[in-house]
């Protein structure tokens, strides 16, 4: 078992494009753009079960805590139908927030050492949540709210590569 902390820095990119539908029939089409930095502290636990001896391999379990200052650009390209005519108008925003951030993880390892290193091979599911990441609200002339849907959250497998000296 280990206690561990130290600086976070985070990003975050996403283009979402949709297309509206009537029936069948796509009736027009929209897009919008996310761009988050984020940084702060991580404090978290994690510990370890040796799977044999002297085999290298483990099974370790983790969970970790965040505080994050966020800096958050957001772009909504303008709606056009689909003969191009203009439908609702660009809106753009850029908010200062902060977030807290939970994460949790489960997996297998397989380490080696070497005279000096250690070389391993982590893989297994993670989940992360992170409220408030995407905060603010758009100008409300354009009818969109970022702080409706402000919270991140992820979930997914992982492999990651080691080396310790």
């Amino acid at each position: 078992m280990r206690l561990f902390f130290g600086p976070r820095y985070m990003t975050y990119d996403e283009t979402i494009e949709a297309m509206t539908y009537a029936g069948s029939d796509a009736t027009d089409w929209g897009a919008s753009r996310y761009d988050v930095e984020a940084w702060g502290v991580r404090v978290g636990i994690e510990g370890h079960v040796a799977l044999g001896h002297e085999t290298g391999w483990s099974f370790f379990g983790y969970a970790a805590v965040s505080a994050l200052m966020t800096d958050t650009n957001a772009d909504w390209a303008a709606d056009y139908d689909l003969t191009d005519s203009f439908v609702d108008e660009a809106a753009s925003d850029q908010d200062d927030g902060s977030s807290m951030g939970l994460e949790a993880g489960l997996g297998f390892q397989w380490a080696h050492e070497f005279d000096n290193w250690t070389f391993g091979i982590r893989f297994g599911w993670e989940l992360s949540n992170y409220s408030d990441f995407i905060g603010g609200s758009a100008d409300s002339d354009a009818g969109v709210d970022l702080a409706s849907s402000d919270d991140l959250g992820l979930d997914g497998g992982f492999t990651r590569f080691t080396f310790t000296w």
